[in-house]
């Protein structure tokens, strides 16, 4: 029109060649890529220098415009009154990313079932249901659910690109890290163009698993405080009394995952603060008014029926699925962090009741214990994979607990000989030594899951804790005492470890500092 030739690619787009669209052409970006204000990508052989020179001589190019509107973050109070939630266009990947996709549906159907057989059966944040409707009515085109299908890829045991978790490996940066990384780099990508989900959560969600499970630090500290980040940006953190970013979902089965998405960062950033104390959480507690999840089996289903809900101010000896029961060990925890946690003013606190609150939570986390023994088959694999989380956690709240007050030098001076401190250090003590045998008991139950690995259950990576804590205090007992006979308790501790070793190599790690060996 102008008299200037207008260059060309030699093919079409590969978002427009996969939508069976007519491509422009254009360089940098094809028309329609322009128009829905997602990236335009054309393949190898575009004629030599054309694509490159282009995209680099247009600034800003379509690849660096950001599709969520910064308006509802610089003023959300003019955001509201002009839109009624957040629509976000859709974005093309890199080649690099789709390649998991464009592997075919076998590949596709073998991570999601492998993920669903193993990962889902400790960490339940995503419907399978959802899932399954969203492959049969959208395909693999949007990018949120491509990230979660590589953050799925990344931890399911025994996948195509992985090593058999048969084989130990001694170090987490190994090749099963592959996938590991590619996941990251495309969370960021998708990320970086302003994309934001519940989709996107629980890809973020997978990943810091992935870390914690494979001990990757840093980063698995700072990825689960950007979940929480990412929650709060939605508002699901608080679905009563903050504006969401996106629509009111009206299933159940939604808004059961989204309950469980919350739940899932509060497990993840109270376990991550374990080891760290001393740190703030990077999310509230749950509320006393806070349900629990439901049940697994009807989730997965979409059957809604009338079971009693369970509250976070439930009774913890009333009966609670798999995935319930570990949101109330998170709860526990993160109930005993705070208490160890938080300093004591000589001026202002009542030194009485600091010990009072000790003993009510120890009280509490043995009624906990109580119920899951009579709940849990433990000789039941997948009954014991399932609740396992749940009782590790819960383990590791014990004995921090108990470690926090086995020792009066550690007290408040002006605590010390007190009858509620002594009563404390006394319960401590005694509890430390039933613990040790719980905990050994436990450990000796990581045989059931063998010969299990064919089926893809696996030992949950919560579970490590507290028998490296356990292990530990047992240790120093039999160097004070000379009691060798209980080495016996830690060598079965160390072999649970190498087994979760198998899998995640934060076992492994936790074995490497027993046994005094280099990290």
């Amino acid at each position: 029109m102008n008299g200037v030739e207008t260059d060309l690619a030699r093919f079409a787009c590969a978002t427009c060649r996969r939508q069976k669209r007519k491509c422009t052409r254009e360089l940098p970006a094809c028309q329609l890529c322009l128009k829905n204000r997602r990236q335009c990508e054309y393949p190898d052989d575009t004629p030599p220098g054309q694509q490159t020179e282009n995209r680099s001589d247009s600034a800003p190019t379509v690849s660096s415009q950001r599709v969520f509107p910064a308006l509802f973050f610089l003023d959300s109070y003019t955001f509201k009154q002009r839109y009624t939630a957040v629509d976000l266009a859709p974005i093309s990947l890199p080649s690099e990313f789709m390649q998991l996709v464009e592997q075919g549906d076998l590949q596709v159907s073998q991570i999601i079932d492998n993920f669903f057989n193993s990962v889902h059966q400790f960490f339940p944040i995503v419907s399978k249901r959802w899932l399954s409707q969203h492959i049969s009515t959208t395909g693999y085109r949007s990018s949120d659910f491509i990230t979660l299908l590589h953050c799925m890829h990344a931890l399911v045991p025994n996948s195509p690109s992985q090593p058999s978790p048969q084989v130990q490996v001694p170090n987490h940066r190994s090749l099963a890290d592959a996938a590991y990384d590619k996941a990251k780099r495309c969370f960021q990508f998708v990320e970086s163009r302003g994309i934001i989900s519940v989709r996107l959560l629980q890809a973020a969600l997978l990943l810091s698993l992935y870390e914690v499970s494979n001990a990757i630090y840093p980063p698995a500290f700072l990825t689960v405080g950007h979940c929480a980040r990412l929650g709060q940006a939605m508002g699901i953190h608080d679905r009563r009394n903050v504006a969401q970013m996106f629509p009111v979902l009206m299933s159940w089965t939604a808004m059961e995952e989204i309950r469980r998405v919350w739940w899932g960062v509060i497990i993840m950033d109270r376990f991550a603060n374990l080891g760290i104390r001393g740190r703030p959480f990077a999310c509230d507690d749950a509320r006393p008014e806070d349900l629990l999840p439901m049940d697994e089996t009807l989730w997965d289903l979409g059957e809604q029926t009338v079971v009693p809900s369970l509250a976070v101010s439930s009774d913890t000896d009333l009966p609670a699925p798999a995935f319930a029961r570990t949101c109330q060990a998170a709860h526990l925890l993160s109930r005993v962090l705070s208490h160890i946690n938080s300093p004591v003013d000589p001026v202002n606190d009542c030194v009485t009741s600091r010990y009072s609150e000790a003993l009510q939570l120890h009280q509490i986390l043995s009624s906990f214990h109580l119920a899951l023994r009579q709940e849990v088959a433990m000789d039941d694999p997948s009954a014991f994979a399932a609740y396992s989380s749940a009782i590790g956690i819960s383990y590791s709240a014990l004995i921090a607990l108990c470690d926090n007050y086995t020792c009066a030098d550690l007290d408040d001076p002006s605590a010390v000989g007190i009858p509620e401190q002594l009563r404390m250090q006394k319960t401590s003590l005694n509890s430390l030594h039933e613990i040790g045998t719980s905990v050994w008991e436990f450990a000796s139950c990581f045989g059931t899951l063998q010969g299990e690995e064919s089926n893809h259950t696996v030992a949950s990576p919560f579970a490590a804790d507290c028998l490296y804590a356990a292990a530990t205090q047992y240790l120093w007992y039999i160097q004070e005492t000379g009691k060798t006979e209980l080495n016996a308790a830690v060598d079965d501790m160390k072999t649970a470890l190498n087994f979760i070793g198998r899998t995640w190599a934060v076992g492994n790690e936790y074995l490497a500092i027993l046994e005094g060996r280099e990290l």
